[in-house]
């Protein structure tokens, strides 16, 4: 049954990428809040801060990308084909515990600076981007001392993001 074949080697494909992410995640010190779909939110200092969180999470982006990238190499993906990924960074305070029910509860992180990461993960489309990520990531990457690190992503200027009535000063990794 054909339909079925393909179902399955969709769900082996979301499985192989999940794991691929998640890889990354781990390997930089991250935790991964929630699978959505095929994607994830992952999250750097939570529940305690780290001095190099901002750092990790810029270069789990960038390993992501080159994980992709040999991904897409080794099952012969290109053009069309390929699988692309979209990143979105942003630096701030969180709200982290429980939210849900008596019967469902989970543990996650709450906050604008989630919502403001969900809406630069989203604006890569817009840019054609892979990965983006907040002034404020910027800023951190330099206190945390990755100036060399920083100066990877271009600056790609103000953007009015959906639902923010200021806009937000992205940086970004083209495709």
């Amino acid at each position: 049954d054909i339909a079925r074949a393909l179902k399955e080697e969709e769900s082996a494909m979301l499985r192989d990428l999940q794991a691929l992410l998640s890889t990354a995640v781990f390997a930089h010190d991250g935790t991964i809040d929630k699978f959505l779909g095929d994607g994830l939110m992952a999250v750097f200092g939570s529940p305690v801060p780290g001095p190099r969180d901002a750092t990790n999470a810029a270069r789990c982006a960038l390993d992501i990308l080159q994980s992709i990238d040999r991904w897409n190499e080794q099952c012969g993906r290109a053009g069309d084909a390929a699988i692309r990924v979209a990143v979105g960074i942003h630096h701030g305070e969180v709200v982290h515990g429980d939210i849900g029910s008596d019967r469902h509860l989970e543990l996650t992180v709450l906050g604008d600076t989630v919502n403001i990461a969900s809406r630069v993960e989203a604006y890569c489309r817009s840019l054609d981007a892979a990965v983006l990520v907040t002034g404020a990531l910027v800023a951190t990457l330099h206190a945390e001392g990755s100036r060399q690190l920083a100066e990877r992503f271009t600056d790609q200027g103000h953007h009015l993001l959906r639902g923010r009535a200021e806009p937000v000063h992205l940086f970004g990794v083209q495709r």
